[in-house]
């Protein structure tokens, strides 16, 4: 039995997108694996999508896949890496990076909810210069004290005359 043209390209399509899924398991990005086969980097991306290849995130109503990117850093999410360090790590501005940070520590705390969990503290331990002094007077000419007087008188200081 011969079949017909409406199987031969179903056929086809299924072996292509088979050739797509198995390109980006092997660790292709995006853009390559759409040069390879000669199609758009957002049909290859909606491929995946839809096969559960690659994990999409819309950004506040506008397009686009950040799943290749929050893939990448995902890792580094995992454990437990914060922004700062994941773009000193990766070479990127952690402007840049935290686009990509929020939606992948969703992702890491709905893997594992405990690796986010912030400690409970109570703000009397918690050390800071005030709390070294105990429950004491600051003497005079206290590097605090003082600098509290100056950001207080602050708001008083005339503009400089041009």
């Amino acid at each position: 039995m011969e079949m017909d043209k409406s199987d031969q390209a179903a056929q086809r399509i299924i072996a292509r997108n088979k050739k797509i899924i198995a390109l980006r398991r092997a660790g292709m990005t995006l853009l390559d694996i759409s040069k390879e086969v000669g199609l758009s980097k957002g049909y290859v991306g909606a491929l995946l999508i839809a096969a559960d290849v690659i994990i999409h995130v819309r950004r506040d109503g506008g397009g686009g896949v950040l799943g290749e990117r929050i893939e990448r850093i995902m890792p580094f999410v995992r454990k437990g890496m914060s922004a700062r360090e994941i773009s000193e790590h990766l070479q990127i501005s952690v402007h840049t990076l935290k686009r990509w940070y929020g939606p992948a520590k969703k992702i890491a705390q709905e893997e594992n909810p405990a690796l986010f969990q912030e400690q409970a503290t109570n703000p009397e331990e918690s050390p800071n210069a005030r709390s070294a002094l105990g429950g004491a007077v600051l003497p005079v000419g206290h590097p605090i004290a003082v600098d509290a007087m100056w950001c207080g008188l602050e708001k008083y200081r005339e503009p400089l005359a041009l």
